[in-house]
């Protein structure tokens, strides 16, 4: 099994690194031509993306976010058990509005991914979007909430330089069992 550290190193060698320039910068034009972009303001909308990916390269860290998986959850877990910070993890009790909700679960669910809940749930995390805390999971990350591409709410964790995995609020995860 992996160790904690292990998870969030950047796994990427120079070679990687610019594969991964080229496939976002590629990505970066396909969705600028759909966009209608043509001629000059094509090439300048093209100039910003490579510069922005230049900077991303110069800072040789592989930009990769992932969702945790079946065996990092595990790992984390591992760990919460291990350091006993499983223990910060205490919950509030919710807010009665809530509870009057005349919702399903699989409702809730979708409410609770698509709502920032996680300072309404955890007395230890911010409320707050895109606002840096020390990570409670793990001591040497940093972490934040904000929203990802398809519009959920997760809780991300990264190392300085390393990996970014993003845990959203699963009630049934055996991240905080």
């Amino acid at each position: 099994m992996k160790s904690i550290d292990e998870i969030f190193e950047p796994k990427g060698t120079p070679k990687q690194l610019l594969k991964q320039k080229i496939i976002r910068l590629n990505k970066g034009k396909r969705e600028l031509r759909m966009q209608g972009f043509r001629g000059k303001e094509f090439a300048i909308e093209v100039y910003k993306l490579k510069r922005r990916e230049d900077q991303i390269l110069e800072k040789g860290v592989l930009v990769s976010y992932r969702k945790a998986n079946k065996v990092v959850k595990e790992i984390i877990h591992q760990h919460l058990l291990e350091t006993g910070k499983i223990h910060n993890f205490v919950k509030r009790t919710l807010d009665s509005r809530l509870h009057d909700l005349n919702i399903t679960t699989q409702q809730f669910e979708q409410f609770a991914l698509q709502n920032n809940l996680f300072g309404r749930i955890y007395a230890n995390i911010p409320g707050e979007e895109n606002i840096f805390f020390p990570c409670q999971l793990v001591s040497k990350n940093v972490a934040w909430i904000s929203k990802d591409q398809k519009g959920v709410y997760r809780y991300f964790t990264k190392r300085e330089n390393g990996r970014t995995i993003g845990f959203n609020l699963n009630f049934e995860s055996p991240l905080f069992r």
